[in-house]
């Protein structure tokens, strides 16, 4: 006859056995897929970016450029309060000659960039709107319940 002590043994072990077989299947699920780097959180090279890069898109650095295609399907610049995104990255893109083509949804809290481009920008035929909720009388308006018909 078992005793207690000998069942929590035998539930331990199993128990300890089933843990190292799934550690074992995830560590080679992760060998085999070692060649994939997407949301790896690694930091990528130049080499990594060479199908994004090109000589028609935005410029992200002094050296570097995105294609046209990679332009078009977005950009987010992320950086600290005052690390210079709008002034090296924005406005120099935004008052580039070699401007691309396109739409442009900027948000621009400090409005730093309208006072900066927005008159060059219109000189180019560009069609410029603010939408400055503390400010309605120089904003756009945008009511979203307009476009309600029914309670629903």
């Amino acid at each position: 006859m078992y005793g207690l002590d000998d069942i929590a043994l035998y539930t331990g072990f199993i128990g300890g056995m089933y843990v190292l077989g799934a550690a074992a299947e995830t560590m080679i699920n992760n060998k085999k897929n070692k060649g994939e780097k997407l949301a790896s959180g690694e930091f990528g090279t130049e080499k990594d970016l060479k199908d994004l890069l090109g000589a028609d898109g935005i410029q992200i650095s002094k050296n570097i450029r995105l294609s046209l295609k990679a332009s078009h399907e977005g950009v987010c610049i992320i950086g600290p309060t005052g690390s210079k995104k709008s002034s090296s990255i924005m406005a120099s893109n935004l008052l580039n000659e070699e401007l691309i083509p396109g739409s442009f949804v900027i948000s621009d809290p400090k409005g730093e960039l309208w006072r900066i481009c927005s008159n060059y920008l219109r000189y180019k035929g560009y069609m410029l709107s603010m939408f400055n909720p503390t400010s309605p009388l120089n904003s756009i308006q945008y009511n979203p319940l307009e476009m309600c018909r029914t309670s629903e």
